[in-house]
């Protein structure tokens, strides 16, 4: 092989590693290392391990580190990182998980956690160092979530986890299993490859956002329509209440700002409504079984274990509001008599946080939140579809973080979180780094790569 063509691929692995890694992130795969902290909870929860992501994430994270160190000068460094405004909660999310280990319910599970977040770090400013721009990430992001939407219907149609390698789907009859239960009959959610529906829907309803700068691609606009399918036939609220804020405002922007893009807009959102028309027909039951809490029981006992473990949270806060109980120590803490259901995470992360490493750690959490969005005043007075739709989408998952606390509790969570957060730095939202925008409003970076 020629030298050069052999150094061009080597000098190129970290963007190819960057697109595995948007493929492999919904998945939750996972092998245990060692022995639980506690029995009776969820291994992934309390017990050292292994990802499949973990492969993708370490060699990203070794060929941005190796191909950075040969580039690096003092303009590169201050270039990576910027943004002050995200590195810094995030390391400090970092230091406050080491500083929680002495005083944490099971310091090996504080020290096992706190390293996790710190891989999270190491992919963010992994990403802030790749030099392709993020579109070129966007589309095969989407279309392994259309992946994840084909095998979440198979699902939900057949009423049973399909039997493939990665599969993470319960059967319907399992006490855990994400089932909507009605009087004659029940269905099993879409899964996808993920560990819950709930996580799928929080990538779909961002993936949705991310999407709507590609739609005048005819292909795009069909992935687009799958994606929002499958967002339906999760059955997730919080990812239902995300899309349902966001999505909107950032398409009227799109439609207000780039009139070329309103025929677009317009024949995909109207196709998606006609269908959403039919689906809510076909499935008004259980769509209503969900949003209806108060008529259905298990929906009642669902709600009412959040309140329970929201009760905890709060009254760990006031026992221990500067250090918390360790980080990823929580699931430990609700195994008390008092909540009633499997011990987990509470179902807020500024809550779970501040629970875990102190108060500080859920403000942190709402300055990730926010930063992007008021860093985005003077995008919003431009064309620039990108910086308005990772802003979006990071505003999604936040959304979701109210409800849920997968974007930072679970790995495939968090390593969403910090790719939305780099994404959005990389896309121009807030100040710090040397762009233009291009012809069709996306971001080109200056300089060489």
């Amino acid at each position: 092989m020629n030298s050069e063509l052999f150094k061009r691929m080597v000098w190129q692995l970290p963007e190819l590693l960057g697109g595995i890694l948007v493929l492999v992130m919904p998945l939750s795969l996972f092998w245990p290392l060692g022995q639980p902290a506690a029995s009776g909870i969820l291994p992934m929860y309390v017990t050292p391990g292994v990802y499949f992501t973990d492969v993708a994430a370490g060699l990203l994270i070794a060929a941005c580190g190796i191909r950075s160190a040969r580039l690096w000068n003092g303009a590169n460094f201050r270039s990576q990182t910027a943004n002050l405004k995200i590195v810094l909660p995030l390391l400090a999310l970092v230091v406050l998980g080491f500083l929680s280990i002495p005083w944490a319910l099971s310091p090996g599970l504080a020290l096992y956690t706190t390293l996790r977040w710190l891989l999270a770090l190491g992919v963010y400013l992994a990403w802030l160092s790749l030099t392709a721009p993020v579109e070129k990430f966007i589309l095969p992001f989407m279309l392994g979530l259309g992946l994840q939407c084909l095998i979440g219907g198979l699902q939900f149609a057949t009423k049973s986890p399909l039997g493939i390698p990665g599969e993470l789907a319960l059967a319907i009859d399992q006490p855990r299993a994400a089932v909507i239960w009605l009087e004659g009959s029940n269905w099993l959610r879409a899964y996808g490859l993920t560990f819950h529906p709930n996580v799928l829907g929080g990538f779909l309803a961002a993936g949705l956002i991310l999407g709507l700068p590609y739609l005048q691609r005819g292909w795009v606009r069909i992935l687009w329509l799958v994606l929002g399918i499958g967002l339906v036939l999760t059955f997730s609220r919080s990812a239902w209440m995300a899309a349902a804020v966001t999505l909107p405002l950032a398409a009227g922007w799109i439609a207000m700002r780039r009139p070329e893009m309103r025929r677009a807009l317009l024949l995909t959102l109207g196709i998606a409504g006609a269908a959403g028309v039919i689906v809510g027909i076909i499935l008004f039951q259980p769509i209503v079984s969900r949003l209806n809490i108060a008529g259905s029981f298990s929906e009642y006992t669902s709600l009412s274990g959040r309140g329970e473990l929201i009760g905890l949270s709060l009254q760990t806060i006031l026992h221990r509001p500067l250090n918390g109980i360790g980080a990823g120590n929580f699931p430990l803490a609700a195994l008390s008599p008092a909540i009633h259901d499997v011990a987990h995470s509470v179902h807020l992360v500024a809550l779970l946080l501040a629970a875990e490493v102190g108060l500080a750690g859920g403000f942190l959490w709402y300055i990730l939140w926010l930063a992007p969005v008021f860093g985005l005043e003077k995008w919003l007075r431009g064309n620039a579809m990108l910086p308005v739709a990772t802003a979006a989408a990071w505003f999604a998952l936040g959304l979701v973080g109210l409800w849920d606390s997968y974007p930072w509790s679970l790995e495939a969570g968090r390593l969403f979180a910090v790719t939305l957060l780099a994404w959005c730095v990389k896309s121009g939202i807030t100040a710090g780094l040397s762009q233009k925008v291009g012809p069709k409003g996306f971001i080109h970076w200056e300089g060489k790569h």
